[in-house]
């Protein structure tokens, strides 16, 4: 069967929220209370009905070249055993035994699919939010972080295979966005079906050849990791006065790399191993891993740090001291608002991801809206009109209030649609700043036209993912 077909349906053996509050058909329908022995049946139909949608998504994901065929048989396995067992669901931990060296693969797609389901879930009839609460309780986060330490192990035991696997999943995701991107373009009108048919059987030659990709490929030399951090690769210039002040530190296992509240000593760029990153304000928790890069905002800001940073493996990493990098902002006139950028770029994406008008974007699709970014970098510029070329204003520090009726929004913060001008509210002590995402229309034209709509702009020709 293909995917459609296998459509769960919701259990309808319970009226509906709606249905109770506003009636159905022939008539009005007597909202239903449920006892405990009832909300335990609601739970239960619940579970497996997102049980059901995790194998629709596997399956999704199979077809669309996202996973392979074993991978695919051991997340339907894992899922079938679950189903088995009363308030059971799948955990990423569910999946180890099927992880070695060659397969890999399972841990992203239940990532993938857990974003989803607690959208889809809300539409069971009578789940409300306590039930949707009790089903979901941290489920999401534990196994999206959980499966980013699975990755960093890995990485850092085999770094050839665990290059291998990121490369392969980032160029699937592209891939996948290119083609949806294809088919919104023919149905649009903007391209024949000879074009369209053309593009199509290219993209999914590429996708083939994945398949037949090594399953090991050599990783990136530390000074290459350097290099590809946007605000040091800006310039010949940049590279070189960093790659030259720049420490190589190697950590044990537990060791504290930051600590919470302290003041910042510059910058960490994972080259080997694994973080975990505690952030106390929230009490959530991440990993990071090679490549990957810490500190920027405490070096732009002077706050303390947020978070504390324990490894979880031997980690090795460059360190960028605090005196280094005020130094290089001395020397390097653009380099403050490239840090504003990777930090406004970060911060977005945050935001965004959990926005409702974008819950149905896929990461690559969002972060390539976030990639038509850029900063307003004019301090002589005290308000904004926002034009129908700006797709969305993000507050990264500060706030602006509304010209027209004088609300004021805080960092960090979208500011509402409704608003059609702004004035940017500066302290002595604290400089407003935005980010600005254009609309697809007016990231194609010209940097002059960009300018002219916001002032001066550090835009997208410097990239951070």
């Amino acid at each position: 069967k293909t995917a459609k077909e296998k459509q769960p349906d919701f259990p309808k053996n319970v009226v509906s929220t709606e249905q109770a509050a506003f009636g159905s058909g022939g008539g009005n329908i007597i909202p239903i209370v449920l006892r405990s022995i009832e909300r335990e049946v609601v739970m239960e139909e619940a579970r497996l009905c997102v049980l059901r949608i995790m194998k629709v998504s596997f399956w999704r994901q199979f077809e669309h070249g996202l996973l392979i065929e074993m991978a695919l048989l051991n997340l339907v396995s894992a899922v079938a055993e679950a189903q088995a067992k009363p308030l059971k669901l799948v955990y990423t931990e569910d999946l180890r035994k099927y992880w070695n060296i060659e397969s890999y693969s399972p841990g992203s797609p239940l990532t993938r699919v857990t974003q989803k389901l607690k959208k889809l879930v809300l539409k069971i009839p009578n789940m409300d939010d306590k039930l949707h609460a009790k089903l979901f309780s941290g489920y999401e986060i534990d196994q999206r972080t959980d499966a980013r330490r699975e990755l960093g192990i890995l990485q850092r035991h085999h770094p050839g295979i665990g290059t291998a696997v990121k490369t392969r999943h980032a160029s699937r995701l592209v891939l996948n966005h290119m083609r949806q991107t294809i088919a919104e373009l023919k149905e649009d009108g903007l391209m024949d079906k000879d074009d369209w048919g053309r593009l199509v059987s290219e993209v999914n030659g590429k996708m083939k050849r994945l398949s037949k990709m090594s399953k090991s490929i050599l990783p990136n030399t530390p000074e290459a990791i350097l290099k590809n951090v946007p605000w040091i690769r800006a310039s010949e210039e940049t590279y070189d006065f960093f790659i030259e002040h720049a420490e190589l530190l190697t950590f044990a296992f537990g060791d504290i790399m930051c600590n919470w509240k302290e003041l910042s000593n510059g910058i960490y760029i994972i080259i080997l191993g694994m973080v975990k990153i505690d952030t106390f304000c929230t009490g959530g928790y991440d990993f990071f891993y090679t490549g990957m890069v810490l500190g920027e905002k405490g070096v732009i800001t002077g706050q303390r740090r947020a978070a504390l940073v324990t490894c979880e493996t031997i980690v090795q990493a460059y360190h960028i001291s605090e005196s280094i990098m005020q130094l290089g902002m001395t020397t390097f006139h653009s380099l403050e608002e490239q840090l504003w950028l990777a930090v406004g770029k970060r911060l977005a994406y945050a935001i965004l991801s959990t926005h409702p008008k974008y819950s149905e974007w896929n990461t690559v699709r969002l972060h390539v809206y976030i990639e038509r970014c850029g900063l307003l970098t004019d301090s002589r510029l005290d308000t904004m009109w926002i034009e129908e070329s700006v797709a969305e204003v993000l507050i990264i520090q500060g706030k602006v209030s509304d010209i027209l009726s004088g609300e004021t929004f805080t960092a960090p913060q979208l500011v509402p649609r409704r608003v059609s001008k702004i004035m940017l509210v500066h302290t002595p002590k604290l400089k407003t700043r935005i980010l600005v995402i254009l609309s697809c229309k007016a990231s194609t034209q010209s940097t002059s036209h960009r300018n002219t709509v916001m002032g001066s702009f550090t835009g997208p020709e410097v990239g951070y993912f």
